[in-house]
């Protein structure tokens, strides 16, 4: 039978070519997007070529992965598309809130 065959999600991703994101490198990503917000590389609510440039630098920087644009573009969709359907999950629910300090829902005890 010859190779070893690699059952790793993570193995297998890499392999493809994927990048598996982490809470960390989610978090870093955040941080460089604020960035370049901040440093005024969004124009009318689009982040510029530049910011993008930036960004894929940073990231590179401090997480020595193998990160470009389009991985930065899906991974901000996936983020955004989580966000819009927790939110839609708890937005008309009683006892459930954000907490920004522990960056996860939290609910009332009587919940």
């Amino acid at each position: 039978m010859g190779g070893k065959k690699k059952n790793s999600k993570i193995e297998n991703a890499s392999e493809e070519g994927k990048l598996v994101w982490t809470p960390i490198m989610d978090e870093a990503l955040m941080d460089a997007f604020l960035h370049q917000h901040n440093l005024g590389n969004r124009v009318n609510g689009s982040f510029t070529t530049k910011a993008y440039e930036n960004i894929v630098n940073e990231l590179k920087e401090k997480l020595g992965k193998d990160v470009d644009k389009d991985k930065v573009k899906n991974r901000m969709k996936t983020l955004k598309a989580n966000l819009s359907r927790s939110h839609d999950l708890f937005k008309n629910l009683s006892g459930f809130s954000w907490s920004p300090v522990t960056k996860l829902w939290s609910a009332e005890p009587e919940v």
